[in-house]
């Protein structure tokens, strides 16, 4: 438990909030979307495909889940399981599927133009 809470303010009331005596920290609460094209340079994972293609790796992506119905990821998902009680392990958020696209995605669905994943199952 953490001694918190969530509000929306009009921008101007955001400094007066942060100089309460009692507040540590005010965060922004927005929504974020992922883009591959974005985030595997970030992560420089596309530095590593001309060296590896990860012929006979597999690899466990522990996250929200996964969408294995995602045209990238067609035939690549062995298995999925989800270690929270009651909980499916279909990817409910995108995260998961994300992560696993920049694994193991195909591309298919850009049509090649966002093929970012690499690592074809063996």
């Amino acid at each position: 438990m953490i001694n918190a809470f969530s509000a929306k303010v009009k921008a101007n009331a955001i400094k007066e909030i942060a100089d309460l005596e009692d507040v540590e920290k005010v965060y922004a609460d927005f929504k974020v979307t992922v883009a591959l094209f974005d985030s595997v340079p970030l992560i420089k994972a596309d530095s590593l495909w001309s060296k590896y293609n990860g012929t006979g790796v597999k690899v466990a992506v522990l996250d929200t889940g996964v969408d294995s119905n995602h045209p990238d990821l067609k035939g690549k998902v062995i298995d999925k399981v989800s270690f929270a009680k009651d909980e499916s392990p279909e990817d409910g958020n995108g995260h998961g599927t994300h992560v696993a696209g920049i694994i193991a995605g195909s591309g298919a669905s850009s049509s090649g133009n966002i093929k970012e994943l690499r690592l074809e199952h063996h």
